[in-house]
C-alpha cells in the first residue's frame, strides 16, 4: 500500500483524475442494466483542486433532462479534453505547443463542451 502526505505539499502538487472511455445510459435496459451512454463523468482530486460538481447541477442539468424521448440519455456537456487540458495547462503549467500535441486540434476546440470549468485554484 502507499501512503499519501496529504497533509504536506505533496497534496497541493497532486492531482488524481479518474475517467471512463465510454458513458452510461440513466435507465435500466431490459435485463436491469445500463446501456453504454453518450456521457459520462470525470472526477478530479487534490490540494489544487477547487471542489464542487460541474456541469451537472441545477443549474446546468434540470432534473431528468435527457437528450432524446425515452429519457435515456444524459446530455453531455463537457468534453474529456477540455477537463485534461485544464488541467495540464492550470496545474501542469503546459504550454500552447504542449496542449496542442497532446490533444491534436486543440486550439480550434470550440463551442459550450470545451468551455473552461475554472476547477484549478
Amino acid at each position: 500500500s502507499v501512503k499519501l502526505d496529504t497533509q504536506g505539499s505533496l497534496w497541493n502538487d497532486l492531482c488524481i483524475v479518474v475517467l471512463s472511455e465510454f458513458g452510461r445510459a440513466s435507465a435500466e435496459n431490459a435485463s436491469l442494466g445500463t446501456d453504454h451512454g453518450r456521457a459520462g463523468l470525470v472526477w478530479v482530486a487534490g490540494g489544487s483542486v477547487a471542489g464542487g460538481v460541474y456541469n451537472c447541477d441545477s443549474n446546468t442539468w434540470p432534473a431528468n433532462e435527457t437528450l432524446f424521448s425515452d429519457r435515456k440519455w444524459v446530455a453531455h456537456l463537457t468534453d474529456y479534453r477540455s477537463v485534461l487540458g485544464e488541467l495540464f495547462r492550470d496545474h501542469m503549467g503546459s504550454s500552447p505547443a504542449v496542449l496542442e500535441a497532446t490533444f491534436p486540434g486543440w486550439s480550434t476546440f470550440s463551442g459550450p463542451e470545451f468551455a473552461p470549468l475554472q476547477f484549478i485554484l
